[in-house]
């Protein structure tokens, strides 16, 4: 796993800001929040074990949660078969410290490209619908996740909500391959046509910014939504249309406190856009 964290800190900040108190230390009682993206299970995963040790409430996988292509010569992979997703799932259930997290937290998770199957996948990938099944099948059975049932979607997006010392804390994850517009590598759209979501996912999630209100909202998703400074490499800000629809609907509906999570990329950074 490459890309993790504890939002603890955000979580008992926005508490002692709501309680009129400074900052809560360490020791106090918050709710923490791990999140990830890109654990290979063919190689060592020491950051289950960390993860479990830093004892979170609830641990969010951003995607690549396995790789189930293969490389050919970097940067090229060969798209994975259906026995490939289901033995990289089952490869990934036998570890011992992914076993261990599992059975202590309650894992909330997205795909990204290599566990939906296909390296920058879109909706035209022939395995969706089984990428689809086996996220499902490991990360949706846990009844303290408490989220509404995926099966019946076109696209796997949900929302995770908890009230914790009267304030609401909401977790929405957005799928950014089902739907994904078809684009060449090197390519910036500006198009309307060219969508990251799709117009289910859309619909859904301006329903659930319109209805449902949150003091701290959190946006995670594959591919990463500040950032917008590589022309090769995937991000929201190769489909603008669909990333300025999405600024404009959280102002729209006075989404306040909002933190965008992503993975994808190997590294770790906290971008601040200042605009």
């Amino acid at each position: 796993m490459r890309l993790v964290g504890v939002l603890g800190a955000w979580l008992a900040m926005l508490h002692g800001l709501a309680a009129g108190a400074g900052v809560e230390s360490r020791d106090a009682d918050v709710l923490r929040i791990g999140f990830g993206s890109c654990a290979n299970q063919r190689k060592p995963n020491p950051m289950w074990r960390v993860m479990r040790e830093a004892a979170p409430d609830l641990m969010v996988l951003l995607g690549d949660n396995v790789y189930a292509d293969s490389v050919i010569v970097p940067p090229l992979r060969t798209p994975a078969t259906v026995e490939a997703l289901e033995q990289s799932y089952a490869q990934l259930l036998s570890l011992p410290d992914f076993q261990a997290l599992r059975a202590d937290t309650p894992l909330l998770a997205v795909f990204d490209d290599h566990d939906y199957g296909k390296n920058d996948g879109d909706e035209s990938w022939e395995l969706r619908t089984t990428a689809q099944r086996l996220l499902q099948d490991t990360f949706d059975q846990d009844p303290r996740l408490g989220i509404a049932s995926r099966r019946q979607q076109s696209a796997m997006y949900t929302v995770w909500r908890h009230q914790w010392h009267g304030l609401r804390v909401r977790i929405i994850l957005l799928d950014n391959r089902s739907h994904k517009s078809r684009q060449p590598r090197f390519y910036v759209s500006e198009h309307h046509a060219q969508d990251m979501l799709g117009p289910e996912q859309w619909s859904w999630l301006e329903s659930e910014l319109r209805t449902q209100s949150a003091d701290l909202t959190i946006i995670g998703s594959g591919l990463q939504f500040v950032a917008q400074d590589k022309v090769a490499g995937e991000q929201w800000g190769r489909f603008p249309a669909s990333r300025a629809k999405l600024l404009a609907l959280l102002a729209t509906t006075n989404t306040a406190n909002v933190v965008f999570l992503s993975g994808d990329v190997h590294l770790a950074e906290m971008p601040l856009p200042r605009e």
